[in-house]
């Protein structure tokens, strides 16, 4: 029984062989043969009308809207081993997949793809066609400056004649230096500026084009040569503000694109002419200023090229050498060691002669100077401008002898404010009180005149009288140009006045 149901198995298994077979040949066709007709056994056979269906059924087109999947349903479970159904074909419809939005969309590498702007595809590039030049040539030349002229003004003037026969026109003139395209111009006449600076000094070619409207040109070239800048001076060491001990290196680095004259580089140390110790590739000199009388003093190089264009810089330094016992307000002089300046003060000179002055800060929020001896001070630089102020005297501290005071600014003890002149002033000023005539009770000290102010007297500081010597005149009076001249006039700027005691009194003069 077993046998029998292993037999029967096979025959249907080979029944559904052949029916799959009978199947892909309906399926596929046979070239052989006439439509609807498959080989069997050798023969075309007209397949039957449920052949023919399943043969359609296979053939239709599957587009891209609708797909179709076949499958193989299983045959139903029968109890029994004889029934056995053939395999059914069924459609089944697949719709295509939209890709998201945030999904990228492949496309096979292999498969050409056009891509257009959705702007349209791109314009291709204008050639611009020049046409071929035709019509007279022009000429051309460059009237100013010359062939082979030197250059010496702020700025270089360029001018150009350009002409082309009748029936043609000038379009422009274009101007190239050096090789490069300068500029150009259509306006006639046809000039070109070039201010001083926009052209290094030395040998340049100017080169003019002329061209017309029928694109015809001509070229002519000539040679110049710039000397309008002159040499350039740099100090390398030391550098400008630095202070100085004692001996130091003076190194400059002089530059000129023209030659420069043969030993045209001066050095000047305090106006005194200094031979330098090398002069390449930088000037040297090693020098020591133990021999300047005062602190800062002025280096001076100057330079000259072939075309006699002369350069000149200046570098200012802050000698400090070692100390002395001379204080502020005192004579000075650096190259003695017994007639320096006490630590702290500088040695310079300012008002003819030099003295010692109180060193400050230029960049102090508040006055770092002192007021002495009934004086203001105010912290400057020195007259060499270096970066170290000293306390400079600017004229009597309010109330003391000899500044201007009012009812409200009262001057200190000892002092009273008057008036005076000959003419009635609303002006007065802080002086000391004397009796005329009086020799115990005269003004004190050498170069004041006691003269009567109403119901006192007052010690007027005299100015301008006739001296041969400094002893001739009054206490820190100096003589100068044989007249006597005190500090009030001199450093202050007091007007030196005529002045009338009284009625058929002389006139003197004295600084008020």
């Amino acid at each position: 029984m077993w046998m029998m149901g292993r037999k029967l198995r096979l025959m249907i298994l080979g029944i559904l062989g052949l029916s799959f077979v009978l199947w892909g040949m309906v399926a596929c066709g046979d070239p052989a043969c006439d439509a609807g007709q498959v080989v069997k056994d050798g023969q075309c056979v007209t397949l039957t009308e449920s052949t023919s269906e399943k043969k359609e059924e296979s053939n239709q087109e599957v587009t891209s809207e609708q797909a179709v999947e076949l499958t193989v349903a299983e045959p139903p479970v029968s109890t029994e081993e004889t029934a056995v159904s053939e395999p059914v074909l069924e459609k089944k419809e697949v719709k295509p997949e939209s890709p998201t939005p945030d999904e990228p969309v492949l496309v096979d590498a292999s498969e050409s793809v056009d891509v257009t702007p959705e702007d349209g595809p791109e314009p291709e590039p204008v050639v611009e066609e020049v046409p071929e030049p035709s019509g007279p040539k022009p000429t051309v030349e460059i009237t100013g400056p010359k062939d082979g002229a030197v250059i010496k003004d702020a700025s270089l003037a360029i001018e150009i004649r350009a002409t082309v026969a009748t029936g043609a026109q000038i379009d422009r003139v274009e101007l190239y230096i050096d090789g490069k395209k300068w500029s150009d111009t259509q306006q006639t006449p046809y000039r070109f500026s070039i201010s001083k600076g926009r052209l290094t000094d030395g040998p340049h070619s100017l080169k003019a084009i002329a061209i017309t409207t029928r694109y015809q040109q001509a070229s002519t070239q000539i040679k110049i040569t710039t000397a309008a800048n002159g040499p350039t001076i740099k100090f390398i060491k030391p550098t400008a503000g630095s202070s100085v001990s004692g001996a130091f290196a003076l190194v400059v680095e002089v530059k000129s694109a023209l030659k420069l004259k043969a030993n045209s580089v001066i050095l000047k140390v305090d106006g005194k002419v200094v031979t330098w110790d090398k002069t390449t590739p930088n000037y040297e000199v090693k020098f020591d200023p133990k021999d300047i009388a005062y602190d800062s003093f002025p280096i001076v190089v100057t330079a000259t090229d072939q075309y006699d264009l002369t350069k000149s810089e200046q570098l200012v330094l802050v000698h400090d050498p070692k100390p002395g016992p001379k204080k502020a307000g005192e004579a000075c002089d650096n190259s003695v060691a017994l007639q320096r300046c006490v630590a702290g003060h500088s040695c310079l000179d300012i008002t003819g002669k030099p003295q010692c002055y109180a060193n400050c800060d230029t960049k102090a929020a508040t006055n770092p100077c002192q007021t002495a001896n009934c004086l203001s001070h105010k912290c400057q630089p020195s007259h060499m401008g270096t970066k170290r102020g000293v306390c400079f005297p600017t004229g009597p501290a309010p109330g003391c002898l000899n500044s201007e005071c009012t009812t409200t600014r009262r001057c200190v003890t000892g002092l009273i404010c008057v008036g005076a002149g000959t003419a009635p002033s609303t002006r007065r000023w802080c002086l000391s009180s004397c009796t005329v005539g009086s020799v115990l009770l005269g003004c004190r000290g050498k170069g004041y005149k006691c003269v009567n102010a109403g119901t006192t007297g007052v010690c007027i500081e005299l100015c301008r009288q006739p001296c041969k010597a400094d002893k001739d005149c009054g206490d820190n009076q100096t003589c100068s140009n044989g007249l006597c001249g005190g500090p009030f006039c001199q450093k202050y700027g007091a007007p030196c006045r005529s002045i009338q005691a009284g009625a058929g009194t002389p006139a003197f003069n004295a600084c008020i």
